[in-house]
């Protein structure tokens, strides 16, 4: 007798309800007997394609119909942004439970967005591309003469739109200038000017 179902294997008949006996074919049987399927669930594996990425290691290997759903992690590739994974055309997080075939995950990336910056008339800054992780790296302020900029570029969270502009402002700095004629203290005659 061939059995089948999904997702399993099947191991043979047993005796005993806890599978441990194993029905011998040839041996020789009581006037009735009560016989146990045994299954073992078939490991599926997973394949990832990264697409010239790379591949975080804590993702995993396998699944079968008894996994749990099991999370994903993203890949890694120079100059693009990790978007999702792909599996049969749409973007997951993790693997579904209950699976029951080999799976193929596509790593799918998009292009880093670009900053354009508006300095309120500080200096020009060029455009800059996020890094892999949709952030900004450190910046310089902008400069203007007289001006002190109170910008802060700092971005915490992803950007992830194709495009963004960041806005700063400036205001007026105070210089301390101090006067020394001949005689006097510095610190005496030292005054605080608005440029």
């Amino acid at each position: 007798m061939s059995e089948k179902r999904e997702g399993y294997q099947f191991v043979g008949w047993y005796i005993d309800k806890e599978c441990t006996k194993r029905l011998n074919p040839g041996g020789v049987l009581p006037h009735s007997v009560t016989l146990y399927d045994k299954w073992i669930p078939i490991w599926y594996p997973i394949e990832y394609d990264v697409d010239g990425g790379v591949m975080s290691r804590r993702n995993p290997r396998y699944t079968c119909i008894e996994s749990e759903e099991l999370l994903l992690y993203p890949a890694f590739k120079k100059g693009v942004m990790f978007v999702g994974w792909q599996l049969n055309g749409e973007i997951i997080t993790s693997v579904p439970a209950g699976i029951h075939e080999p799976v193929i995950l596509t790593a799918i990336y998009k292009e880093c967005p670009v900053i354009h910056f508006e300095t309120c008339g500080g200096a020009n800054y060029m455009d800059v591309c996020t890094d892999e992780h949709g952030l900004l790296g450190d910046l310089i302020a902008s400069a203007n003469s007289g001006l002190r900029s109170f910008v802060s570029y700092t971005v915490t969270r992803p950007f992830s739109r194709s495009t963004a502009i960041l806005n700063g402002r400036s205001a007026p700095f105070s210089y301390a200038l101090a006067q020394t004629p001949k005689g006097m203290n510095a610190r005496s005659s030292a005054g605080r000017f608005l440029i």
